[in-house]
């Protein structure tokens, strides 16, 4: 529940191109880990 009301407290500023540069950021460092 935490998440999603901070992905749209996010929405709401308008920072969700940078939300999504840090899912990709997340998701490069995951694909290192395996």
């Amino acid at each position: 529940e935490d998440l999603s009301r901070l992905r749209r407290k996010l929405e709401k500023q308008k920072k969700v191109e940078v939300f999504s540069d840090a899912d990709e950021i997340l998701m490069e460092e995951i694909k290192e880990y395996k």
